[in-house]
């Protein structure tokens, strides 16, 4: 996994989530239907320590989200509007958690020629 400052900032950013997602354990326990989203919860569930363990990481935040999508939020009547939001906040928290993963796992070098790619044709789009 990359090094700097920007490995540094996302191992804060994990480590807030960590806590974050424990504090909802309580919550989570013995609900069937989020199953995958209490094993993060799990004091003993692993923060990544390297590339492999944040790519499994990775995979299991995907099978929360699943979890979550499985809910169906369009089906939750009007009056449980509260119930939506958080969910949806969880949700969101769980794509930033994802996409702090994906962070930690790319290709600094590839990430800056596809930034400067986008930059060139953004540039081509202006002048045109």
């Amino acid at each position: 996994m990359g090094g700097g400052r920007g490995a540094e900032m996302v191992g804060r950013a994990l480590d807030a989530s960590a806590r974050r997602l424990r504090a909802l354990r309580p919550v989570l326990q013995g609900s069937p239907a989020m199953r995958q989203l209490a094993l993060l919860c799990d004091d003993a569930a692993p923060w990544p320590a390297d590339a492999s363990a944040a790519a499994v990481l990775r995979y299991r935040l995907r099978q929360a989200r699943a979890e979550l999508d499985a809910l169906q939020l369009g089906q939750i009547g009007a009056g449980e509007a509260n119930a939506i939001g958080s969910i949806w906040l969880l949700h969101d928290h769980l794509a930033m958690l994802d996409s702090a993963l994906g962070d930690l796992l790319a290709n600094p070098a590839e990430l800056a020629e596809a930034l400067r790619l986008c930059a060139l044709r953004c540039r081509r789009l202006a002048l045109a």
